[in-house]
Formats: structure tokens, sequence, C-alpha cells
């Protein structure tokens, strides 16, 4: 079993490499909607899907996200 990578278009599946291995069956899994709608990752519990990228571009992280915090300043060394 190999894993590679490429790209599709207009129902052409083109590899970044080509194959190292001799003829035979492929399994292609298409890991970007084209919709751009959130993909399910797993259901860990049956019928509560996990999406992936449900939140994308709306959560910003801050630069000093790990400064200490000013309210604990008295309690750090």
């Amino acid at each position: 079993m190999q894993a590679m990578q490429g790209f599709h278009k207009n129902g052409v599946i083109t590899l970044d490499e080509p194959l190292s291995v001799g003829d035979g069956r492929v399994v292609v899994y298409v890991i970007q909607p084209q919709d751009n709608s959130p993909r399910i990752l797993r259901e860990p519990i049956p019928g509560k899907p996990t999406l992936i990228g449900l939140w994308d571009g709306e959560v910003t992280i801050p630069d000093d996200f790990n400064e200490p915090l000013d309210d604990l300043k008295e309690y750090m060394y």
C-alpha cells in the first residue's frame, strides 16, 4: 500500500509524483470538499458528527496568548 498526493480537476486526477508500484487497484479519498462546507472527521457518538472547519476564520488567538495574566502576577515568581 502506498499513499500519494495530487489533485483533481475536471474529472482528471493528477499525482504529484509517479507511483512506484506495479499495476493494481486504487482507492481515491477526496480530502477537500469542493463546496468548502465543513467535513465530518468522525462520529465519536453515533448521530453526533464532529465537524472540521466549522469555525474557520471565526476564531483568532492574540499574539500575547502565552504571556502571564496581570491578575496572576502576584502568584508568579
